[in-house]
């Protein structure tokens, strides 16, 4: 969960969509959305206690100066704005003058996006925690690879009385949905095969609550099935998935490839 709330100022149609989506990438909770700084203002002083975000979206000099009037009022909370230099090309280097910790153009592109929220939490003694992760990986087929990661996940959950998030790592034919009762709306073939279209709210409801402390996300239960399993299409799950528990627990596959050298050089393994 990203450590600000956030509140959006100004942010009209053209971007909001985009924003949302980014914004819910980032698990960032948002707190509220207002047309314009005054509004905004007055809920902030109304309600001083909490640190937050804000994301402003001038389009013009006059707003410019809206954004200095919000720094001023607001010190100490970091403002992000987003800026269409094809409008105005002075509007990125007034907005930081006016007291913006990071300028983002739009249209937003998600990197420059991340790159940015990633800063400002850093810049402002909030440093984004992402989850452990831990793959267990076994020598050969039959070696106790799927009953060790089940038996850590949930051990890990029991010890820290948090969520840990066990994914399995043979996506087309999984046996944890089966070991567990369990019967998933999604699969990780269903995200795998459906890249294009997944977000971090996508795979969170794919996830699988065991308990409390144990979330799963499954391979296929219901039979082997075909899927084009890539390095860049499982990192991308992988970053989506640790942003939803303190620990995530990979059962690996039960076969060696350069796709699980490319996993497991970004995870702590054991077994």
């Amino acid at each position: 969960m990203y450590p600000l709330k956030t509140l959006l100022i100004g942010c009209t149609d053209d971007v909001l969509g985009d924003l949302r989506r980014e914004l819910t990438n980032l698990s960032v909770a948002i707190e509220g959305e207002y047309l314009d700084v005054r509004n905004c203002l007055n809920f902030v002083l109304a309600n001083p206690a909490d640190k937050r975000l804000l994301v402003f979206y001038p389009k013009s000099s006059a707003e410019i100066v809206q954004l200095e009037r919000l720094n001023e009022s607001v010190v100490g909370q970091p403002i992000l704005a987003l800026v269409d230099p094809a409008s105005d090309p002075s509007l990125m280097i007034r907005a930081m003058r006016a007291g913006a910790a990071q300028v983002v153009r739009v249209p937003l592109q998600a990197d420059d996006f991340r790159a940015a929220m990633t800063r400002i939490a850093i810049q402002f003694g909030h440093p984004v925690a992402e989850s452990r992760v831990i793959t267990v990986l076994g020598a050969t087929e039959g070696s106790g690879c799927s009953s060790i990661a089940l038996n850590l996940a949930a051990e890990i959950g029991r010890v820290h009385n948090a969520p840990c998030l066990l994914a399995e790592g043979a996506v087309g034919f999984g046996r944890l949905a089966n070991y567990l009762g369990i019967t998933p709306q999604e699969t990780l073939v269903d995200l795998i095969n459906d890249i294009d279209r997944v977000d971090v709210e996508r795979v969170r409801r794919a996830i699988t609550k065991v308990d409390d402390n144990l979330h799963v996300l499954t391979g296929s239960h219901s039979g082997i099935v075909p899927v084009d399993l890539t390095s860049e299409k499982v990192l991308r799950l992988l970053n989506y998935a640790r942003q939803l528990d303190e620990v995530l627990v990979v059962d690996g596959r039960p076969n060696f490839e350069q796709l699980d050298l490319d996993f497991g050089d970004i995870t702590e393994s054991c077994g």
